[in-house]
């Protein structure tokens, strides 16, 4: 949803007019869900309405941060739940540590991602949780870590989370396994 112009360095979000051509392309090749990311989408002020159109033709995915911008827009969401195609959101929590999540993000932000996790569940909608690869822990570890978190903020701790491998900085050389 965001796209700039050569030579300016302002962000420059795609407004709905800009994006209804793509969501129109995208439904006539087939597509069978549509995913929506940024930066944090729900920046955008017409991220509901761009939703709302493309919940017409098909399922859509939105990965968030679930902070402010999210929860300010919480009564908006209601209408996209009237829709025959459901919306799912998948929440960014980069550790189970607030303090390990809070270092990337900002102060308080693990607490108010698990608040807007929160309100979108309690409202209904299919939630999950994506994170990176926590290196030096065993995944059951970090699973049970999770689930933790997630009982203690009145959520299923069986709740979906996805484990995204390490992303490396640019020109970083890895070795890649034969």
């Amino acid at each position: 949803l965001e796209g700039s112009k050569p030579g300016d360095d302002r962000l420059q979000l795609m407004r709905f007019d800009d994006v209804k051509p793509f969501i129109d392309e995208a439904i006539a090749l087939g597509v069978k869900q549509l995913s929506f990311t940024g930066g944090e989408p729900f920046i955008n002020k017409d991220i509901v309405r761009i939703l709302d159109y493309a919940l017409q033709y098909r399922p859509c995915m939105v990965l968030t941060n679930a902070t402010e911008p999210l929860i300010k827009r919480l009564p908006q969401l209601e209408s996209l739940r009237e829709h025959s195609h459901a919306v799912h959101f998948r929440v960014s929590l980069d550790h189970f540590l607030a303090h390990e999540h809070d270092k990337g993000r900002g102060e308080g932000m693990f607490s108010m991602a698990l608040d807007g996790l929160c309100a979108l569940s309690d409202r209904g909608f299919s939630v999950s949780v994506a994170n990176q690869k926590i290196s030096g822990l065993p995944t059951s570890k970090v699973a049970n870590c999770f689930s933790e978190v997630f009982r203690g903020a009145g959520l299923p701790e069986d709740l979906p989370r996805i484990e995204f491998p390490e992303f490396y900085p640019p020109n970083t050389t890895v070795p890649a396994p034969q």
